[in-house]
């Protein structure tokens, strides 16, 4: 038991020594440091305005589906067996509708932002090692790799410095 304590404590002295000679270890949040970034921000804008017509048009057919809804509990009792059956395959085909463009917009987001990540992922590379350097870190982590950080050990406002450089 004794010889297990002592192997243990001087596994940890000589981790701990690695860790202070290889320098800091530090985080850094990648998708913050890319969307807050000048050219990010920018990049998100003009997917923003991409996708405000799709959008639009999801908003329009909701707005319809639920006047049909309305419509329905309104004046159901009143309807006839026929009007009511039209109403009611209108709002199927309309929820189809919805649905559908909803899957291809959340498809078309995803695709237009994992480009946008792409094309900046440069960059941010570029600034990551530049601080790296600059500051002699001996790790840098993602940080949804680390469970709990300071804020002195999270260099992403660093990043997004020399990014908008």
């Amino acid at each position: 038991m004794k010889l297990h304590k002592v192997i243990c404590t001087l596994g940890l002295v000589i981790v701990s020594n690695f860790a202070f000679a290889a320098g800091e270890v530090v985080v850094v949040d990648m998708r913050a440091a890319i969307v807050s970034s000048d050219k990010g921000t920018l990049e998100a804008e003009k997917l923003k305005s991409q996708l405000a017509k799709d959008e639009a048009s999801l908003v329009a057919l909701q707005s319809e589906l639920k006047a049909l809804k309305e419509r329905m509990d309104k004046d159901s009792a009143i309807m006839s067996a026929d009007e009511r059956r039209k109403i009611e395959q209108e709002g199927a085909d309309k929820m189809g509708d919805f649905q559908h463009q909803r899957k291809k917009l959340q498809k078309k987001a995803k695709e237009a932002e994992q480009a946008l990540f792409q094309s900046i992922l440069p960059d941010f590379e570029r600034a990551v090692k530049s601080v790296m350097e600059e500051k002699k870190y001996g790790i840098i982590l993602r940080r949804e790799a680390a469970l709990l950080v300071t804020p002195e050990f999270d260099i992403t406002e660093q990043v997004v410095a020399k990014m908008n450089k």
